[in-house]
């Protein structure tokens, strides 16, 4: 597994690099923010660390667009530093950050992150007695609008911001009876769209051919 990282101040270097070592993980350091996005096109890395301060917010977060965008839904961007608000947390998730994680490093909540997100085993599961198992399904619940179906997927109006590559279980009858099908939708991007509501896009995973005819039947008919 290949990492490229960057960091804001260079003072965290020894404390990313003994983290990387410790997991097994080849690495390499961005001298700045402008060689790190040339760095990661000639390697091709899997994870993106990026540590970051208040002075540099917005061109980090433009950074973070670009990762996402070249490298799609494979790369896994980890934002590190001192601090963060929930404003400045949420926008980094937004634009397709999958998590942040402050100094020092809680070593074993960060494997334990790596391995769900790459599902790569970097230490055998007796060495932690109280992680749940990495099959553990979560099931959250809240309410969400509609705004719009397509034969793809379905776009929704929700208060809380919902992590790019997250399942979610739908009952397509909410949208209307005669549509009797449970589907799973893979959320892909998201945007605010008032202080407290985003704008949640949805693809349909893996659904069969009569449903896709059903979900067709039921847009022409609309």
């Amino acid at each position: 597994m290949i990492a490229q990282a960057v960091l804001a101040d260079h003072k965290y270097k020894k404390s990313l690099t003994h983290l990387l070592e410790e997991l097994n993980i080849s690495y390499e350091f961005s001298s700045n923010f402008t060689n790190f996005k040339i760095d990661s096109l000639k390697r091709k890395p899997e994870l993106f660390f990026i540590h970051t301060n208040s002075a540099y917010t917005s061109e980090v977060l433009d950074l973070v667009t670009d990762i996402r965008s070249l490298f799609g839904a494979v790369a896994t961007i980890v934002i590190l530093g001192e601090e963060m608000s929930h404003l400045n947390m949420t926008a980094f998730l937004a634009e397709g950050a999958d998590q942040f994680f402050s100094f020092p490093f809680d070593f074993t909540l960060i494997e334990d992150f790596l391995s769900k997100r790459t599902k790569v085993t970097f230490y055998n599961a007796f060495k932690y007695r109280r992680i749940p198992s990495r099959s553990t399904d979560i099931d959250i619940k809240f309410d969400v609008k509609l705004s719009s179906i397509t034969e793809m997927g379905i776009v929704i109006i929700s208060p809380h911001l919902i992590k790019n590559g997250t399942f979610i279980n739908f009952n397509l009858e909410q949208i209307s009876s005669s549509l009797s099908y449970d589907v799973q939708l893979l959320t892909t991007h998201s945007s605010r769209i008032a202080p407290n509501e985003f704008e949640i896009h949805t693809l349909f995973f893996e659904i069969n051919n009569e449903v896709k005819d059903a979900i067709t039947h039921e847009i022409r008919m609309g």
